[in-house]
């Protein structure tokens, strides 16, 4: 588990995605005063594909207070 700003920062930048490697598409499915949940998907050109679900909660400044991501990577054949 990754706690505040600067952890999350660094944490993104460790394992940063070469441009170009991947594609990805979220769209909300509920938006409720500052809670919203979002879904989407990534792919990768290596092929790995991932469904997302995020939640998010923002506070007074509409900043993003607290964010959860599951995920489910496709099965490969």
């Amino acid at each position: 588990m990754v706690r505040g700003r600067e952890a999350i920062v660094a944490d993104w930048l460790e394992e940063q995605d070469e441009p170009g490697t991947w594609e990805a598409s979220y769209r909300p499915l509920v938006v409720e005063g500052q809670l919203a949940v979002s879904q989407g998907t990534t792919s990768y050109t290596n092929g790995e594909f991932f469904w997302n679900l995020w939640t998010l909660r923002f506070e007074d400044e509409n900043r993003c207070a607290e964010f959860v991501e599951w995920f489910m990577v496709r099965p490969r054949d």
